[in-house]
C-alpha cells in the first residue's frame, strides 16, 4: 500500500485548512502586515525536551519578526490523532505547515532514509550528530522534496533502548522469543526478527498498555521516553543498547515555504539550526540522568559494552546486506566512513 496516497475528499478538506501561500506576499511584507501564523505539529508530550525547545523557538521567531510571525505548537501529534504517518500526510496536504518528521517514518515512502537507522551502525548520539551534519545528512533532507515538503534542518537525537518485563538482555540469545513492540516500519520489524525476537508493529501510544497487560514482553523506546512514559512502573529491565535511532527533521509544506518572504525563511532556517544544537546539548546531558533515575526507581539497567554490541552487529549483518540494495550506491560506505 502507498501510504503517501490519501483520499481526494480528505485532501480537499485538509487543503481548505491551510493558509494560502499568496497571503505571505513579497519579501518584507510579512513584517509590515503581521500576517503569518504557522501550525507546527510534533508527536512528543509537552514535558519532553523537544516541546520545550520548540516553545523557545516560537518565542524567538515572534520576537525577531516583531510579532509578524507566530508559530502555534500542537504536541502529541494531536492534529493527526497521534499517528505519525497521518501527520506526514497532513504536512504534505498543507493542513499542517511544519511537522517534526522522524526519519524513521520516511520508510513508508522511501527506504533511503533508513541509512540513519541501520541497526548497530551508530554507537551513540555523537555518531548521530556527525551523520546528520554531513553531506549524507543533506542528501537525506533532500528526500522529502519530491514528496511536496522542504526540510529546514536535520536534528540529532539520542538512540533507542530496550525495556522489558521478562529478563536482562546482554546477548542476542536473550532476545529470543520475546514479544517486542516496534514502530510500524519495515527496517525495525526486520531487525527484531533477525535478533530472534517476535516484533509487533503498533502505534507508540498502545505499547505501554500492551506490556502492562502482558500482551507484550517489552518495547524499544528512545532514551528520554523511558522516564517520561514511566516504564519503571511496569518493566524490570532496561538495556542501554543504542541499537538504532532516527533523526528529527523539521519539514515545511513546500507551497507554504515557497510563499514565505525570504527574510522569514532566513529567520526560520537560523532558528531551527540553533534549536537543533540545543536538542543535541540537552539530550547529551539527559542520557546519564535517565540511567541514574531508572536505577533509583528499581530497574536493572545494563549498558552494552563495545564487545557486546559487536555480537548484536554480527547478528544483523543480513539486514545491512538487504538494505544496502535499497540504498543509493555508496551510501552505506559513506555512512561507515563518517562514523568509523
Amino acid at each position: 500500500m502507498d501510504h503517501a496516497c490519501v483520499s481526494r475528499r480528505w485532501l480537499f478538506r485538509a487543503a481548505a485548512l491551510a493558509v494560502p501561500a499568496s497571503l505571505a506576499g513579497p519579501p518584507g511584507r510579512a513584517f509590515a502586515q503581521g500576517a503569518i501564523t504557522l501550525r507546527l505539529s510534533h508527536d512528543e508530550p509537552t514535558f519532553m525536551l523537544t516541546h520545550g525547545i520548540l516553545t523557545e523557538l516560537a518565542d524567538s521567531v515572534q520576537k525577531k519578526t516583531n510579532g509578524a510571525v507566530r508559530i502555534d505548537l500542537f504536541p502529541g501529534a494531536q492534529l493527526a490523532g497521534g499517528n505519525l504517518r497521518t501527520q506526514f500526510q497532513q504536512n504534505q496536504a498543507g493542513a499542517i505547515d511544519i511537522a517534526m518528521t522522524a526519519t524513521g517514518i520516511l520508510n513508508n515512502w522511501t527506504a533511503k532514509a533508513d541509512i540513519i537507522s541501520l541497526p548497530f551502525l551508530l554507537s551513540g548520539l555523537d555518531d548521530m550528530k556527525a551523520l546528520v551534519g554531513s553531506d549524507l545528512g543533506r542528501d537525506v533532507m533532500a528526500l522529502v522534496e519530491p514528496l511536496g515538503l522542504h526540510a529546514i534542518d536535520l536534528w540529532a537525537r539520542d538512540l533507542r533502548q530496550w525495556v522489558n518485563a521478562k529478563r536482562p538482555i546482554a546477548t542476542p540469545a536473550d532476545l529470543k522469543g520475546l514479544k517486542f513492540r516496534v514502530p510500524e516500519t519495515a527496517l525495525w520489524v526486520a531487525t527484531f526478527k533477525a535478533l530472534g525476537a517476535t516484533p509487533t508493529p503498533m502505534p507508540f501510544g498502545e505499547a505501554f498498555t500492551a506490556v502492562q497487560l502482558g500482551a507484550l514482553d517489552g518495547a524499544e523506546r528512545p532514551t528520554e521516553f523511558i522516564t517520561g512514559e514511566k516504564w519503571s512502573t511496569i518493566a524490570k529491565y532496561l538495556t542501554i543498547a543504542d541499537y538504532s535511532g532516527d533523526a528529527l527533521m523539521p519539514t515545511v509544506n513546500k507551497a507554504k515555504w515557497q510563499g514565505l518572504p525570504k527574510d522569514v525563511q532566513a529567520i526560520l532556517v537560523e532558528e531551527f539550526r540553533l534549536a537543533g544544537e540545543k536538542k543535541y546539548e540537552r539530550e547529551t546531558a539527559m542520557k546519564a540522568a535517565v540511567i541514574t533515575a531508572m536505577r533509583q526507581a528499581g530497574m536493572q539497567v545494563d549498558v552494552l559494552s563495545a564487545e557486546q554490541r559487536q555480537a548484536f552487529r554480527r547478528q544483523v549483518a543480513p539486514i545491512w546486506k538487504e538494505w544496502e540494495a535499497k540504498l543509493p550506491p555508496q551510501w552505506l560506505d559513506r555512512a561507515r566512513a563518517i562514523v568509523g
